[in-house]
């Protein structure tokens, strides 16, 4: 899968072949992109975006990200995709 860049240059998801942690916690919460959205108040364009791989779930907003946690009712290590990133969140969270 190919994607164009707003400079219309091809880009690739980040992560493909494989759900985002977003989607599958969205699911596995019975969980619309839609609801999922107004719970969030992000937009479903954003939450799409993050769940095909096209955006990073930690390129969000501290507020934003933390709006995703509290509608899922999950922690960091749930959506965190980025390995760097995630070794930092668990030592945070211990």
């Amino acid at each position: 899968m190919i994607f164009l860049s707003r400079k219309g240059t091809p880009t690739k998801p980040l992560y493909a072949n494989k759900d985002s942690k977003l989607a599958i916690v969205r699911k596995s919460r019975g969980l619309s992109q839609q609801k999922l959205a107004d719970l969030s108040n992000i937009s479903i364009s954003m939450i799409g975006h993050i769940e095909q791989k096209i955006k990073p779930v930690e390129s969000l907003s501290f507020a934003r990200f933390s709006r995703l946690l509290n509608a899922l009712s999950c922690k960091p290590i749930d959506l965190v995709e980025d390995e760097t990133t995630l070794k930092i969140v668990k030592e945070i969270f211990k």
